[in-house]
């Protein structure tokens, strides 16, 4: 088959996110579609949990054996050198720090970290400028992530101009503003407005779904694209994309495949956490497996029902098994 997109040989980087991008999920995207990501982030690290020995700040930071980039989020640039130190202390092999100027969720900005930096710069700014010796003198990367800006302050150009100036390697550029949260489109447009000597080190963030998505994506140069929410219960996304990238067909994964990859899931979540904290936890990657199969809706709520790991094991695996068939054997 002809390779009918047009896509340059882009870096693929799963993108960090709150619950989904755990140690289990950064492992099995590695097993399940092996050389296929590029790099990896940590879900968004507390420096405050840090400081303060917080167990769970610390189980969100990478294996001593990973080689992860860790985002941190935080609002005092006094406390940024210390949780930097410990996250190279505790994880060796951290290729990088990602300052987190993007996350819209209420009680985080209302703590002044999050996207609240984008509304004050001179704290941001000294973040970066307190993070970034220490960062480079370990031979790491220092990098950004922001969104578009506030609805009545799209200030991302302002941004990058100003994070560049600090020495970050690379920005991460969500094109929502605050606001629209998750909702609504990314406006890939955005990149049109960045000057092309800072946009070849923007990382787009941002409904890359499938070769298409990521073909309008890259259009102009850019550092990489992050793939996010598309890779829940689907890190198959990320063969998808390589596969559109060489030019290669690519055949999405059967059932028995798709059933190896749940157990190996389920099996490093138990390496990580409580059993019964297991079918809870695993719901939101329902609706990723069970991708593909027509008319799944009201299966997937049955499922989402489940008040034991077993059971919703048990009728996930059914689900696919029944409608084998049905899952489409080949795309573009």
């Amino acid at each position: 088959m002809p390779n009918i997109y047009k896509i340059p040989d882009i870096p693929l980087i799963l993108a960090p996110m709150a619950g989904v991008t755990d140690f289990a999920f950064r492992e099995l995207t590695r097993t399940a579609v092996p050389g296929c990501v590029d790099r990896f982030y940590t879900e968004m690290v507390s420096v405050k949990g840090l400081l303060n020995k917080n167990r769970a700040s610390y189980r969100t930071l990478p294996k001593p054996h990973e080689t992860t980039t860790v985002q941190l989020f935080g609002f005092d640039p006094a406390d940024f050198p210390r949780a930097i130190e410990i996250a190279f202390a505790c994880a060796p092999k951290t290729e990088g720090i990602d300052i987190n100027a993007a996350c819209p969720v209420r009680k985080v900005v209302r703590n002044g970290a999050g996207a609240a930096l984008a509304k004050n710069l001179p704290t941001l700014r000294r973040i970066l400028e307190v993070s970034e010796p220490l960062v480079h003198a370990e031979g790491r990367r220092l990098t950004l992530k922001i969104r578009k800006g506030w609805e009545t302050d799209p200030n991302y150009l302002e941004i990058i101009s100003m994070a560049m100036g600090c020495g970050v390697d690379a920005i991460a550029l969500h094109g929502r503003t605050v606001e629209q949260g998750y909702s609504g489109m990314a406006d890939v447009t955005v990149l049109d407005r960045i000057p092309e000597v800072e946009r070849s080190r923007i990382l787009w963030s941002g409904d890359i779904i499938d070769p298409g998505s990521l073909e309008k994506a890259t259009r102009c140069p850019i550092a990489g694209v992050l793939i996010g929410r598309a890779s829940i219960g689907n890190p198959w996304i990320f063969q998808e994309l390589k596969n559109a990238i060489g030019g290669k067909p690519y055949t999405p994964p059967a059932a028995e495949e798709r059933i190896r990859t749940i157990e190996s899931h389920v099996a490093l979540m138990e390496g990580e956490m409580r059993r019964e904290r297991i079918c809870g936890a695993f719901k939101k990657f329902v609706s990723g497996y069970t991708k593909g199969i027509p008319m799944a809706r009201s299966a997937r709520n049955r499922l989402l029902m489940s008040t034991e790991l077993d059971e919703l094991k048990k009728g996930l695996f059914a689900l696919l098994y029944e409608n084998e068939n049905l899952i489409p054997v080949e795309e573009g």
